[in-house]
């Protein structure tokens, strides 16, 4: 730093100066020759920090896992136990995490953060630029999540919209490049990730929405889809191209999905619709724990690999209520560490990196075409009716490993086909269903 004319010292003060410019803390003292070269001798002379070498970090988070949040003490300030997964902070109205694993990874994510704007600044004033213009571009950048800089009624949003903060200000900053720089890197970026995003009509919409590149077809047809590079404006430019795009169906399910889970959930469950998938029925998502339990039971030889999900009554709800709760991430990661479908490359892709590969079964992929062709016919004047009934392929795969429920959904099928003949008969015979009310 020294041989771009700015000092360890001077660093200090315009990291403390970038890092609390609208606080009471004032610029320290810091005598010269005290500080060391590399940036962390830097950010330890920092007023009220802690120390975030990686022993220390570490040593920090392995605390808060037994002893929940901390304060710059080190002193636990987590209100509740730590095994309790609804002590997390905003959820019950709660301010602090005393949940061990959250308070931990908060920890941990906290520190890399602070590294990584520091570094920024410290990058941009080697290049010339001035401390409050640093700043002022990696808070921009980088999202600036102090709450001073949040309205009233933000602040209300945030209650509703737990990533409000980051969504919002990284909408304005995506917009404010392809405004300004048109030919920059983030604008080239989108405009090649829209080149190469799938165009096959059998990807269900909230795939070919935002990141899809095919990486290929599986022996049993099964499409792979690259649909998460990691990046931090993918969510916002997601939604401004949905909103140039006229897409207002999609727009709107994209902005309920966003929903906290404490009001999402119950909508969802009571509509009976997945947000995330765009009006996906619930019933005909795959279920996380559902998945992972069958994940475990193929990797040990217990249950066929084409066998599905374990479904069981109530499930369906049981996937809501885990789904409010922080347990969803540890689950989640759990389905996509054990998933047998999947190969290493794309469990190291999804879980050591921002990545994210999705694939799409023939059978989602036959619900797709089937909805398309339904709302072209819909759109060309063509009715709507909807029955209930059980695939063959269900049929002939339950017929094999469980005898029981293929006797049942046989015989209900049965009876379905016979009441349906019936009415049409009828309905043959008198020109229609007529309803009379006994005098």
């Amino acid at each position: 730093m020294t041989r771009h004319g700015l000092s360890p010292d001077d660093a200090v003060r315009v990291i403390l100066g970038v890092e609390a410019p609208r606080t009471s803390l004032q610029i320290a003292d810091v005598g010269h020759g005290r500080v060391g070269a590399n940036l962390q001798d830097i950010l330890d002379q920092i007023p009220g920090r802690q120390p975030s070498g990686i022993r220390e970090v570490f040593g920090r988070a392995a605390r808060s896992l037994r002893h929940g949040e901390l304060d710059r003490a080190g002193n636990p300030i987590g209100d509740g136990s730590v095994l309790n997964p609804a002590n997390v902070a905003g959820a019950f109205g709660r301010e602090t995490t005393a949940f061990g694993p959250v308070a931990a990874s908060n920890v941990v994510s906290g520190a890399g953060d602070e590294f990584n704007r520091h570094m920024g600044v410290l990058s941009q004033m080697n290049q010339g630029v001035s401390g409050r213009a640093s700043g002022a571009n990696t808070r921009a950048a980088q999202v600036d999540y102090d709450p001073s800089t949040f309205s009233a009624t933000e602040r209300q949003l945030r209650n509703w919209f737990p990533f409000y903060s980051y969504t919002s200000r990284m909408g304005k900053h995506t917009l404010g490049e392809l405004a300004s720089n048109p030919g920059g890197a983030p604008a080239q970026l989108l405009k090649e990730l829209d080149r190469g995003a799938a165009s096959d009509p059998s990807l269900p919409d909230y795939i070919t929405d935002s990141t899809s590149i095919p990486m290929g077809t599986k022996p049993d047809g099964t499409k792979s889809v690259l649909t998460g590079l990691g990046l931090m404006n993918e969510a916002s430019a997601k939604m401004i191209g949905q909103a140039l795009g006229g897409n207002v169906k999609g727009l709107g399910y994209n902005v309920l999905s966003q929903l906290s889970p404490l009001v999402r959930t119950p909508i969802e469950y009571t509509t009976g619709q997945k947000f995330f998938q765009e009006g996906q029925p619930l019933e005909s998502a795959d279920p996380n724990i559902g998945r992972t339990l069958s994940n475990i039971g193929v990797g040990l030889g217990l249950r066929d690999e084409h066998a599905g999900a374990i479904r069981y009554p109530g499930d369906t709800a049981v996937e809501q209520l885990v789904g409010m709760s922080p347990l969803s991430r540890l689950i989640g990661t759990a389905r996509s560490v054990t998933d047998t479908r999947k190969g290493w490359d794309e469990k190291a892709l999804a879980n050591l990196t921002g990545m994210k590969v999705t694939d799409v079964s023939p059978a989602q992929q036959q619900r797709t075409l089937l909805k398309r062709a339904e709302d072209l016919a819909q759109s060309h004047g063509g009715k709507l009716r909807s029955e209930v009934y059980f695939s063959k392929a269900e049929l002939d795969r339950l017929k094999e490993t469980d005898p029981e429920l293929f006797a049942k959904q046989k015989a209900l099928q049965q009876l379905l086909n016979e009441l349906r003949a019936k009415m049409k008969k009828d309905k043959k015979s008198t020109g229609g269903i007529r309803l009379s009310r006994a005098s």
